[in-house]
């Protein structure tokens, strides 16, 4: 991986003239927002032979998981500019990912049935999420981060809970970490609705009648909104 920085050349103001009121507020304002930021951390995969297929970045904007066509995600330090971690899988792609409120945690969803759970510290596994039939293709934590969403081709969304307190150390500079996932019988804790590993499922949520695709929080935590292949989005 290499990263370096683009400049950009300041926005064209003249090119407002002659629109509504309306569009040239909204235009103004994108061009302020480009001229506050003009320069750019691009980050290339060089010869790694794969291509991005997700991102997310964790709270405060220091973090950036990028979800690859290959299983693995790397934990990009966007404040050193530099790799932190690579967490490799045994998937070929990683669907999509979502950093828990406090940004400690990390949940992969990929071609596989299960959701893994990293600690992005030290590049661990905390726990494998199993319960969902086929492909989980969306997670989502709640703000305050107990409770997971998901959202599988099994045509559900269930909610997990996160049954106890799991303390975990605070995020540092750290080293560069290579990180394996381990299968539910190894040192990962598998959890399924019975409640192992700390993460149980509270809910199952049925209606999609096509591939559930993607999962979202309320702001507030209150409620949960599902979209899937049938056309249809459903709030909870």
């Amino acid at each position: 991986f290499s990263s370096h920085v683009e400049a950009f050349p300041p926005p064209q103001l003249q090119s407002l003239r002659g629109r509504t009121h309306k569009h040239a507020r909204t235009h103004a304002m994108a061009a302020a927002a480009a001229a506050s930021s003009s320069r750019l951390h691009v980050v290339s995969l060089g010869n790694h032979g794969c291509g991005v297929h997700c991102v997310a970045m964790a709270p405060g904007g220091r973090l950036v998981a990028v979800g690859l066509t290959d299983g693995n995600v790397v934990l990009w330090d966007a404040a050193a500019n530099q790799r932190r971690a690579m967490l490799k899988g045994r998937v070929t792609s990683v669907f999509a990912m979502a950093f828990s409120p406090d940004g400690r945690t990390l949940a992969v969803c990929a071609t596989e049935i299960l959701v893994r759970l990293w600690d992005v510290t030290s590049g661990a596994p905390l726990a494998v999420l199993a319960g969902h039939s086929h492909w989980v293709r969306s997670v989502a934590f709640c703000p305050s981060g107990d409770w997971l969403a998901t959202a599988s081709c099994d045509n559900t969304v269930r909610v997990w809970v996160r049954s106890a307190a799991q303390p975990q150390p605070a995020i540092d500079s750290g080293d560069f970490l290579e990180a394996e996932p381990s299968s539910s019988s190894s040192s990962a804790q598998s959890s399924s609705s019975s409640g192992a590993g700390g993460w149980q499922t509270m809910l199952t949520l049925e209606g999609h009648t096509r591939f559930a695709r993607c999962v979202a929080f309320a702001p507030d935590g209150s409620a949960l909104a599902s979209g899937a292949e049938d056309g249809t989005v459903r709030l909870w």
